[in-house]
Order: C-alpha cells, then structure tokens, then sequence
C-alpha cells in the first residue's frame, strides 16, 4: 500500500511501512536476556518521516541492510553497560543475530509510538509486502506541505475496492497530532482527559465560590475599615481594586503551595499509575502560561463578587456600628445563589464519586469464573515454542502443589490475534470477525 500510495499520487511524499514486534526476548548473553515490549520492523526511510534523532550512526544506511537493528539510548546502555555498543550483535527470541548501526535518543512517553528498537524491516524476506489484506502492518505517509488531508482522503476513499475483492471497508488518513488520544474508532482517550478537566474545573469553582462565601462573611471585621478609607476619600473603584489585588494575590501564594505539593507527592502518584509524568515548566512555557493564567483568571472570579459587595458599603451605616450585611440584604441575594451553586457541585462531585466507586468495586469484585488467586502466568519465546512448552510443562508438574498447565497465545483479557471464519455451504464473501 505505501508504495501504491507513493507512485500513484502526488500529494504523497514519503510513504513506509512498519510492523510491531509484539514484544519478545533480546539477549547478548545468557545472563542479559531481557523481555521488551516496544520494537518495530521498519525501513531505513523511518528516519525521514519521524524525527528520531541517532546518537551515533548514518540515518541514511542504519536500517538498508538486512538484519542491521538500531537501538534506543536506554537499551543500549541496558545491554551494552560501560561499553560502545555500535558494531556489536544483538539476537531476538528466534535466535536471529542483528548488527547494531545505530544509537537513538530515548523516546519521549508521550509519543504515539516508543519503539526502543527497530530492526530492518529487509530481514524479513518471509512475508508478504505486496499483500492488501494484512492488518498486521502500520502504513505511515508524510503528504507534501500545503496538501488538504480532507481532500486527499476523499481521493483515496474508494482504493481498497481496486486490491481487495468483497472488500467492506474505504481507506483514510488521520493526522498524528489526533492518533495519541484516538488511537481509532473505537478509542477516545480524550474523553477521559476532559472528563477529569471538568471535574478539576468543578473543584477549582467550588474553592472560588468557598473563597468569595468567606470574604463576605468575614466582611463585618473590615466594615470599620472600609467606612474610614471611603471618608477619607477613597472611591469605589479604588476599593474594588484594592479586594481584586488581595484576591489574585492570595490566589498565586495558593498556587505556590499547590505547585510545591504536586511536586512532593508526583513520585508516589507516577508509582501508583505506572507512570512517568514530569513538572517541567521552564521546557514547556505554554503549560507555564496556561497555570498562570487561570490562576490570574480564578483570583479574579474569586475576588470580584466580594470586591463589588464590601466597596458598595455605606460609611454612615459602618461609622453608627450597624451591620452593613443587614442594611443591604437586597444587594446580597447573590451570596445565596453562591451558596446554592456550592451546593449543587458539592452533590454532583460526591455523586460522581460514589458510582465511580461503584463501578471500580463491580470490576474488582465480578467473578471471572475461576479463581484468580491460584493462577500464575509467564511468557516464553516464540521460536521452539511447542517443544519448549512440552519440556518446560514435565518440569512444572514436578514441583510440589501445582495441579495443571496450558498454553496459549495470549492470556486472558489481553490483546490477541484475530481472523475471519466462514461456514460451511456459506457464500464465499460471508465472513464472521
């Protein structure tokens, strides 16, 4: 297809093709033999289209040569410890030797992939590169600058019909920038991200509203204040400033204090999710404006309803030592509007947060129909794997208490392979997924 795509139409201006590797064993020696996850099979020309950066090594020649595999930084430092690990030899699970052209840099995580290795995709002279019906590989194409991808998939809609007989489905591009948060139709991680930014942005309206409710309330030990400043003339606009400016103010000594808390606690956070999130805010001065400014935006929100409530005091009615809440209680039936939007978040959030609880004990607590306690898996490498399953099951049975081993592809409730079925007597383009 990515030559198809490449020869046949002009707007195209790279195309390659990659496969994963699906994880599998390297090793340099019996006692370095690791299990890595992150490896693709890819043309040379992967380094024209992406900006993988080589550390050491020809971009133009690392992967023309079959058999040539170019490493990540942290691989090779994994492997090759204290050593130069260019020139040097690497074999997967099928006990393939490749030779090591190239050092990367280390991917970043939030990358749509993060390959720590990639091998020529030439050492496999054993599949099909001409076939359209292999959903095995990923095609990748780099369209001339300028060029509408709207337009171009319109082009291509209708390609699959020319290669592919019965064919059901029309081809399309996406963009990168929308393929790490929906990878594809059937995954929208970005749901998920706004649902939790409407929920921080609910946190942070209910600590503005708590904010604004306490000022007003506390209003009374600054009415002596504010009847003094207005007769010595100070005007209201003045006033209102002077609230605003304690408001925002307060607000940035909060965001301080948020920052250094968030910066404490994000290693046990990145333990429990098995993440490797970072605060970097020199790198990354978009997201240092974007703190900024709702920091400024929520010291505003925060401060403007009491700033405008406490200015509009009467000095006559604060000086005689009445009450000046009591004298304008038409004027503050908005504090009781603040009260009832607190409220009504305080009952969505907790709300959320029971059947959120819910949902997570259902998962944790279905019974899967066996019992899990009692079940343990590993991996074994590919090559060999019947005999090896059969020598390594008369050893597992030997130890004291283990009742029963099988084998299959994958475990369960992960990703695995799938292919059509037809029936017998079926027409030949009735296909069951």
């Amino acid at each position: 297809m990515a030559n198809y795509l490449q020869e046949n139409y002009s707007e195209v201006e790279k195309a390659i093709v990659m496969r994963e590797v699906w994880g599998g064993y390297l090793s340099t020696s019996p006692e370095r033999t690791y299990y890595e996850e992150e490896g693709y099979y890819a043309p040379n020309e992967v380094f024209n289209i992406f900006s993988f950066d080589l550390l050491m090594g020809n971009p133009n020649k690392a992967l023309v040569e079959p058999y040539s595999v170019v490493l990540s930084k942290k691989l090779a430092d994994k492997y090759f410890p204290g050593e130069d690990a260019m020139g040097k030899t690497i074999r997967d699970d099928e006990n393939k030797e490749y030779l090591i052209k190239g050092i990367m840099k280390d991917i970043p995580e939030n990358s749509h992939i993060r390959p720590d290795y990639f091998f020529s995709i030439a050492s496999r002279s054993d599949w099909d590169m001409t076939s359209w019906d292999n959903n095995s590989f990923r095609t990748y194409v780099l369209l001339h600058e300028g060029v509408d991808y709207n337009q171009f998939n319109n082009r291509i809609k209708l390609v699959l019909d020319d290669h592919e007989e019965s064919n059901k489905f029309f081809l399309y591009v996406k963009p990168m920038r929308e393929l790490h948060l929906n990878p594809n139709d059937f995954k929208d991680y970005i749901v998920v991200i706004i649902f939790y930014v409407i929920i921080g942005v609910l946190i942070l309206l209910l600590a503005s509203l708590n904010f604004a409710n306490l000022t007003t309330a506390f209003s009374i030990s600054r009415a002596k204040e504010i009847g003094i400043r207005k007769v010595n003339g100070s005007g209201i606009v003045s006033l209102r400033k002077q609230f605003l400016t304690e408001s925002v103010l307060i607000t940035f000594i909060s965001m301080f204090f948020a920052i250094l808390l968030a910066w404490l606690f994000l290693p046990f956070f990145n333990n429990m999710v098995e993440r490797n999130l970072t605060l970097n805010f020199l790198s990354n001065p978009v997201f240092s404006a974007i703190i900024l400014g709702v920091t400024l935006i929520t010291g505003i929100i925060s401060g403007i309803y009491p700033a405008f409530l406490l200015s509009a005091f009467r000095p006559v009615v604060i000086l005689k030592g009445n009450n000046p809440l009591t004298k304008a209680r038409g004027k503050i039936s908005g504090l009781k509007a603040l009260v009832t939007i607190q409220f009504a978040i305080t009952v969505i959030l907790i709300a959320t947060t029971v059947w959120t609880f819910r949902q997570t004990m259902f998962l944790k607590n279905k019974n899967l129909g066996f019992d899990k306690s009692a079940l343990f898996h590993c991996a074994i490498p590919d090559n060999n794997c019947e005999k090896e399953y059969v020598d390594l099951r008369e050893q597992v049975l030997k130890i004291p208490g283990i009742e029963n081993m099988s084998v299959s592809k994958n475990s369960p409730f992960h990703s695995n392979w799938g292919r059509g079925i037809s029936m017998e007597g079926s027409a030949p383009d009735e296909w069951i997924n």
